[in-house]
């Protein structure tokens, strides 16, 4: 909208307060500032591509939830071969896949063994690739919970897991109450039933659905 008459520039709201009464500023009077300043917004040209709203996501795990994978992943400061077979070391840091070997160049760096303190570092590494993996899929809100419960679901299972998941399709349309039943899938390794996915898929359901 064109600023009427010789007004000398845009106008603000701390100038339209001065127009308690009919006054004028450059040729305009108080009608016409209001006008200015409250008018609507012109409308988006057709065919302009707008922008989709974000949803709200929290931006990373809480401490608790950093605890919580810790407690079910549990610190080993040797090389291991995890219930799948693959060669871990600290908290669940996958090596490389398959049985560890003592051989393997993937290995060379944790032949000595790992401090708590470097797993922990590790782990919040690993684990902040996948706040942006659930961040860059999920189209949703989450709260800070149901947010913990699937970076601790995607640290064990992995992103590609994730991202194919009937879960996360369910989730991304708004299926809230489907993902504890959809969680409850992932407690199989070697085509077992893992006593210790059941009980971590359990306690990742129960704090999804926690406000």
């Amino acid at each position: 909208m064109a600023l009427c008459g010789d007004t000398p520039g845009p106008i603000g709201i701390n100038d339209f307060a001065q127009f308690s009464t009919v006054e004028t500023y450059g040729r305009c009077d108080a009608q016409d500032i209001a006008e200015l300043l409250f008018s609507s917004p012109p409308p988006v040209p057709a065919g302009t591509a707008v922008a989709p709203k974000k949803p709200k996501i929290p931006d990373a795990i809480s401490q608790a939830g950093i605890e919580m994978i810790e407690g079910f992943e549990g610190f080993r400061a040797t090389m291991y071969n995890d219930v799948a077979g693959h060669c871990t070391i600290g908290y669940g840091q996958l090596i490389h896949k398959g049985r560890c070997t003592g051989k393997a160049p993937a290995e060379k760096p944790y032949l000595k063994g790992i401090t708590r303190e470097k797993a922990e570092a590790l782990l919040r590494q690993k684990v902040s690739s996948f706040e942006s993996v659930i961040k860059a899929s999920v189209t949703v809100e989450l709260n800070q919970n149901q947010f913990d419960a699937l970076v601790s679901f995607v640290y064990n299972v992995g992103p590609d897991a994730f991202q194919r998941s009937t879960l996360l399709k369910k989730l991304n349309k708004g299926q809230y109450d489907a993902v504890p039943g959809e969680l409850m899938k992932y407690v199989h390794a070697g085509g077992k039933t893992v006593e210790g996915l059941v009980t971590r898929r359990k306690a990742e359901s129960s704090l999804f659905a926690t406000p």
